[in-house]
């Protein structure tokens, strides 16, 4: 996932690999804005090692790029094809593969999903935000879409509401290491590093691998040192 977006990471919402964001100009006093929030965002982890769907039809693990689909192909060759890219960190390819599909298949909901995440991937939040709420229009499980709009929320600045899609990722996957960094940012950006915090010692409490969390809770001990010593803890020193 591009590091750039709001998913632990994934998503897609949480790609492997992708480490959140040095915190350290926020901490110093980034500008927020009148809600409060950072108009800094940290990046999220993505949800998931793998963004998109898994398909049953041909599903390579391959990281060389797909063969282009056609715009009416079979909507599981065309997910198979842009998961290939995107793994090949050719998000954007994997986009004009899957917007093509996208135009002759808008109900189904694999390539909502897709597309949505692929979107996330490549910063474009509200519009990931879009495909991910028709996908999730009866109410879903889908741990990824859930993760998805809780980064798109986060990123466009609505804390709360990424706070509830998190959780409730969190209920579908616990113990999901992507979901819980992003969790945890989205609490650092709503300028609440002991709730951060929290949220990761008791990940790590309950199993989750501490190297998956450390970044994010170092993280969210700065800032929690800052914000004591900015109000003259003692206990900061």
């Amino acid at each position: 996932m591009n590091c750039t977006a709001l998913l632990a990471v994934a998503a897609a919402l949480g790609l492997a690999g992708c480490a959140a964001t040095d915190l350290a100009s926020v901490v110093a006093g980034e500008p927020r804005d009148e809600a409060g929030s950072y108009t800094t965002t940290p990046s999220f982890k993505a949800a998931a090692a793998k963004p998109l769907p898994k398909v049953k039809a041909d599903d390579p693990e391959t990281t060389a790029a797909a063969a282009p689909s056609s715009a009416s192909a079979e909507p599981k060759k065309v997910l198979a094809d842009a998961r290939s890219l995107t793994v090949a960190g050719k998000s954007s390819e994997a986009k004009v593969l899957l917007e093509k599909a996208y135009r002759h298949h808008e109900a189904n909901r694999d390539l909502q999903v897709a597309l949505g995440l692929v979107e996330l991937d490549l910063g474009n939040p509200k519009a990931a935000e879009v495909l991910l709420m028709k996908a999730n229009s009866g109410g879903s499980s889908d741990w990824q879409v859930l993760s998805g709009l809780g980064v798109a929320a986060s990123t466009l600045g609505r804390q709360a509401e990424a706070q509830k899609h998190l959780k409730q990722a969190l209920q579908a996957s616990p113990k999901n290491s992507a979901v819980l960094n992003n969790l945890a940012i989205s609490y650092l950006l709503e300028r609440k590093p002991a709730q951060a915090e929290a949220v990761l010692k008791q990940a790590a409490a309950n199993g989750v691998p501490a190297a998956d969390l450390a970044d994010t809770l170092a993280l969210a001990r700065t800032l929690k040192a800052r914000v004591a010593e900015a109000a003259g803890d003692p206990a900061a020193n």
